[in-house]
């Protein structure tokens, strides 16, 4: 945990806790706005860049056991996060 808590942010980690992941499609930029909306601190900051917060997203999938999936449709950029099934 502490590896994740270092390398993103708590309240990035707070945002990513109380989303649901069911396997559902959810665009790229959707999710960061999401994330920007709830901490407005991070709209302005110069060094929150997409990637970086694409990067969190793995990080957190990796940590928690989530399964990430990425890709495009109608030129959108989307990804899909779901448990593994047991």
């Amino acid at each position: 945990f502490n590896k994740l808590k270092d390398n993103t942010n708590p309240e990035f980690i707070d945002f990513m806790e109380c989303q649901e992941f069911t396997g559902q499609k959810i665009g790229k930029n959707e999710l960061k706005e999401r994330f920007i909306n709830e901490n407005e601190n991070f709209r302005y900051d110069k060094f929150f860049t997409t990637q970086r917060f694409n990067k969190w997203v793995s990080q957190y999938c990796d940590y928690k056991g989530l399964v990430k999936d990425e890709g495009q449709s109608n030129g959108k950029r989307f990804i899909t996060i779901e448990k593994v099934p047991f």
